[in-house]
């Protein structure tokens, strides 16, 4: 009869049934623990792995050598090949969420339940700020396309000589724009050392200048002219409207207000300012 090959742990396996037979996966099990430290997984597979093989016969829970020890040869290496018996290590969450058992997760006594409180507060926080970012992100990118368009459109206006040119800025709502401002100082030299006079002696050239910015952007627009000036400062508001009908006449009305301070002036300009709105300067 030919000689019947196992791996030397195959082998050692085998000598217990044959020392034991007939037994059963009970007695296999504790014996097998205390010499290989097994688990029971691992005598299960083996007892199923041999049996497949023509070794072991398993009737009515009895596990008996099909083969006798004289007939079988054994090599050295690896045991029952170990690959089929290793019990996969477990992923850290699910056993994790093992350890805390859902009545664990919903009694908020416990310390599972602030973990995951904790967790879940971390995940909103940290999406909120990536969402804000990249809207963010797409509303500045979308400002300074608007911004250079504006530069271009209005680098040729020409502003009244007591205007010393300050900064400009506009503001956006929804990516769309909705107004500009212009900041000017008025010239120290100028006859008139107040927003007031100054306005009136320039309002035709300020009416010019809103005129042509509206003609060149299109859509609803409010463009701002903010003064600053020694004893009193002031703005001058020019309001874009296209009437209910038309989506190409549009009408021009201009309001004047004038303050005290400078603090009264920018309070005032950001009330009339649309919500949920963006500013940059240009």
């Amino acid at each position: 009869m030919d000689k019947y090959i196992l791996y030397s742990a195959e082998y050692d396996f085998l000598n217990i049934v044959w020392e034991l037979q007939p037994t059963d996966l009970t007695e296999l099990v504790e014996l097998c623990h205390k010499r290989f430290g097994w688990s029971k997984s691992i005598t299960k597979t083996a007892v199923q792995k041999l049996s497949e093989r023509g070794f072991l016969r398993i009737e009515n829970s009895s596990i008996t050598a099909i083969v006798p020890k004289e007939y079988v040869q054994f090599v050295a290496g690896e045991p029952i090949p170990w690959q089929l018996y290793k019990r996969p290590k477990r992923k850290f969450l699910p056993s994790f969420l093992e350890r805390f058992k859902m009545k664990g997760l919903l009694n908020y006594r416990k310390l599972p339940f602030w973990i995951l409180l904790s967790l879940l507060v971390v995940l909103v926080v940290c999406v909120n700020f990536f969402v804000g970012y990249s809207a963010r992100a797409s509303r500045i990118s979308a400002a300074e396309d608007i911004g250079s368009q504006i530069s271009q459109q209005v680098d040729d206006l020409v502003f009244p000589d007591c205007f010393i040119a300050g900064k400009r800025s506009i503001t956006l709502a929804d990516n769309t724009l909705c107004s500009i401002d212009f900041f000017f100082e008025i010239d120290g030299k100028s006859k008139s050392q107040n927003a007031f006079d100054v306005t009136r002696d320039n309002h035709e050239s300020l009416d010019v200048i809103a005129s042509t910015i509206c003609s060149r952007i299109d859509g609803p627009l409010v463009i701002d002219f903010i003064i600053f000036a020694d004893e009193y400062s002031g703005r001058v508001e020019y309001v874009k409207t296209f009437d209910e009908y038309s989506k190409t006449d549009y009408s021009i009305y201009a309001y004047s207000g004038f303050y005290d301070d400078r603090d009264a002036l920018f309070t005032d300009l950001a009330n009339a300012k649309m919500l949920n709105s963006y500013s940059v300067d240009i």
